[in-house]
């Protein structure tokens, strides 16, 4: 018998933090709740580049709390981006670090394929009759008629188990220095600053062989949990993170609507 045949392909749970709405509320602010929520799409995108900077000497197996990577990665950096005399020397730090090392020509070529790719923000505005998600770029070039009413923040990297939604601590992170934060803590104070604001929160998450969507809610106790929904992939897909915040019911902190608004206006 196939045993993936009887595992149901949509499968629909409650994940619980352990948390109330009330997490953070003496600390975390709402230009925080943003740069939270636009820092972690950056920071799985620092791990998709580190991959690759890694892969061209050989190393595959990605741990980003190891010092040695992380030195690895400091040299492949320098040979892509410093004076030559400091690029040459990178180059012979690196011939003690790996075996598959080519030449330093090569090296540089493939290094210059090599992008850091920013994370794609898009900012959901509104001028009172027509809504509408643009590219954060291109913001500057909205009349004064279209407010900010929501925001969306998408990455390509690896997403996340949504069982990490209910642990506290938990995150992909891991201990580089590279990446900020680490504890998955950031994500949770956010949502709950957005939740006591009024504000819609969405999150979807495409694993290898995963699709899922959470929404978090708040029972009569003012507890915080999530409510998931998961689709099994048939094949190996993109992965990758969105997060989306709607801020344009009327049910919405006008003050926190303002602020982040604020923070996302390039005008």
């Amino acid at each position: 018998m196939n045993e993936a045949a009887d595992v149901p392909r949509i499968t629909r749970e409650t994940i619980k933090p352990q948390i109330e709405v009330s997490y953070g509320e003496k600390t975390w602010r709402p230009e925080q709740t943003v740069i939270d929520i636009i820092q972690n799409p950056l920071d799985a995108h620092t791990s998709v580049y580190e991959k690759e900077l890694l892969g061209l000497v050989g190393i595959h197996e990605y741990k980003p709390g190891d010092t040695n990577q992380q030195a690895t990665i400091a040299l492949l950096n320098d040979v892509k981006y410093a004076d030559p005399e400091n690029k040459n020397a990178a180059y012979v730090a690196l011939q003690q670090v790996s075996d598959e090392l080519p030449s330093q020509e090569m090296l540089e070529e493939q290094l210059d394929e090599i992008t850091y790719v920013l994370p794609t923000v898009q900012v959901k505005v509104t001028d009172g009759e027509r809504t509408q998600m643009v590219p954060y770029e291109d913001v500057i070039h909205l009349s004064a008629d279209w407010n900010i009413v929501g925001f969306r923040v998408s990455d390509i990297g690896s997403g996340f188990a949504s069982e990490l939604l209910g642990i506290m601590g938990g995150s992909t992170k891991g201990q580089s220095a590279s990446k900020r934060g680490g504890l998955g803590e950031g994500l949770k104070m956010s949502i709950t600053h957005l939740m006591r604001s009024g504000a819609d929160v969405r999150l979807l998450s495409r694993n290898n062989d995963e699709l899922w969507i959470a929404r978090p809610k708040v029972d009569e106790k003012k507890d915080v949990s999530f409510s998931v929904i998961k689709r099994r992939e048939p094949e190996e897909t993109e992965t990758g993170l969105i997060v989306d915040v709607d801020l344009s019911s009327s049910i919405v902190d006008p003050d926190v609507k303002e602020t982040v608004s604020t923070a996302l206006d390039t005008r």
